[in-house]
């Protein structure tokens, strides 16, 4: 465990696409991490908002949301991925780096954001319920190990 830490995010650039794949796999087993192609890929995507997480001057963590038009015209946010560095999880990071994440998504005027997480992780659904998300439907085989869980949370009003 690591002493109190004060956490900041920033917006990632292109130019920090090393440091994203080296977090990738420090923090996510082989069979979930994106391919240096995907980030990449993700990277250039002008609906794309990457995010690093930092205590003192050490990147911990970084996520990564999207932004979507329905075709009802209604704007959606994902949170595509987040994750921190199992040293610095349950002191509050996640949390800063997802409020973050949020409110780049709020900017754009999103209506709701969902997510998904692996079903059976109590930590994750956990964390998300803490922060206003509610499962809204079970996607059987989402990941190469198991079932997801959709997760929503509403943003009406809230902007």
């Amino acid at each position: 465990m690591v002493s109190k830490c004060f956490f900041v995010t920033r917006k990632v650039s292109t130019s920090d696409l090393d440091t994203i794949c080296k977090l990738e796999e420090r923090i996510f087993r082989s069979s979930d991490q994106f391919s240096r192609q995907r980030i990449r890929y993700l990277l250039s995507s002008k609906n794309t908002c990457f995010r690093f997480c930092y205590a003192s001057k050490c990147c911990i963590g970084y996520g990564i949301s999207l932004l979507s038009r329905l075709r009802n015209g209604v704007m959606k946010g994902r949170i595509y991925s987040i994750g921190i560095l199992q040293t610095y999880q349950r002191q509050g990071a996640g949390s800063i780096l997802l409020k973050a994440m949020e409110q780049d998504l709020a900017r754009s005027s999103v209506s709701f954001i969902t997510l998904e997480t692996k079903k059976g992780d109590i930590g994750a659904t956990t964390f998300f319920k803490q922060h206003g998300y509610r499962v809204v439907k079970e996607l059987p085989k989402y990941y190469h190990s198991g079932a997801g869980l959709r997760m929503r949370k509403d943003f009406v009003g809230q902007r």
